[in-house]
């Protein structure tokens, strides 16, 4: 099974690591299972980036919508069909993914490249998050050259996005860099996750370099 890999943007390599009204949210205390996948249901999220470390992390212009559109079946799994809308982007308007729970609990998402072809095998679809499952880690090696990231769930924690606070969980990816790369540095991949809701932040990292970038969510509807 795989889980977030890195994500490649430009020339660079990088880790991979989101109604009410906009940059205005409130939470929710009614019951709803770790994962609510249903259709209607809609995530908007700015994307926020800076070259090192050190600097005042700025929106890049790029807003990406979540809504889950219809529920689609393939090899006898059921799916959430995820469109992806981009107001940055003329030219890519929009996207799919696939999103289910696996028989662990697991959110799993599938592209829509291996969805057009029919195949859903269990090693193509991508851990987005555990849900409650602690005992549940993965090794990605797909950059082994320069090291190998760790994904696991950590325990809940307190963050706060546009002045709003939440308590997520946070399945998060520790890069450490093999031997061979000593200038390189330790970086967390972070996937923050609200019971009930959904994706609240993303921290994303280059592998060679300091460039990173946030997807914070900021506005939502739920069904």
């Amino acid at each position: 099974m795989k889980t977030n890999l890195m994500a490649i943007l430009a020339l660079s390599i990088f880790l991979l690591s989101c109604s009410r009204s906009e940059d205005t949210i409130e939470e929710t205390t009614q019951e709803t299972p770790f994962f609510n996948l249903k259709v209607g249901n809609e995530w908007v999220y700015k994307t926020y980036d800076r070259q090192d470390f050190t600097s005042e992390l700025k929106f890049n212009g790029k807003i990406d919508t979540l809504k889950i559109v219809e529920e689609v079946s393939l090899n006898n799994k059921k799916y959430a069909k995820v469109r992806h809308s981009y107001k940055d982007n003329p030219n890519q308007n929009q996207n799919y993914e696939y999103w289910r729970l696996n028989n662990k609990g697991h959110l799993v998402s599938l592209s829509s490249y291996h969805f057009n072809q029919g195949t859903s095998s269990d090693n193509l679809e991508i851990v987005k998050h555990t849900g409650k499952d602690f005992d549940y880690s993965y090794t990605d090696l797909t950059f082994s050259n320069y090291g190998n990231i760790t994904y696991k769930l950590y325990p809940d924690t307190s963050i706060s996005i546009n002045n709003q606070a939440y308590t997520v969980s946070p399945y998060n990816g520790h890069f450490i860099p093999n031997a061979q790369n000593p200038h390189l540095i330790s970086k967390v991949v972070e996937n923050n996750y609200k019971e009930g809701l959904g994706l609240v932040k993303s921290v994303c990292h280059s592998v060679t370099g300091t460039y990173n970038f946030e997807e914070h969510l900021i506005s939502y509807s739920l069904k």
